[in-house]
């Protein structure tokens, strides 16, 4: 019910106005107030239908605003999310696009 509902959320904010990195913003806030899990996040992308966004570009603003940090900095400050839990969820968010490392550059 989760995943099905964040890839209605995201796949209509894809066919309205919003920007990649708006899009991104509100999956990031998703996962920040623990609407949605990492896993379930990752089980979502892969039905994502962006039209005429640019899914890479989608991704790696939201592994920016997931990044660990400190309270009050730009990424996400949760007990027992540090780089390691973050970089083994961004390997399985990218993990099927055919351009991974753009998605890094952001």
């Amino acid at each position: 019910m989760i995943i099905s509902a964040t890839v209605y959320l995201t796949n209509r904010l894809c066919f309205e106005e919003k920007t990649e990195e708006e899009v991104a913003d509100i999956l990031g806030h998703l996962m920040k107030e623990k609407e949605i899990s990492p896993k379930q996040m990752e089980q979502a992308i892969s039905s994502f239908k962006v039209n005429n966004k640019d899914l890479n570009l989608i991704l790696g603003h939201l592994l920016t605003f997931i990044y660990p940090t400190p309270k009050g900095d730009f990424g996400w400050s949760r007990v027992g999310w540090g780089f390691a839990q973050w970089w083994g969820q961004g390997k399985k968010f990218i993990k099927d696009l055919d351009r991974p490392v753009d998605c890094l550059k952001v």
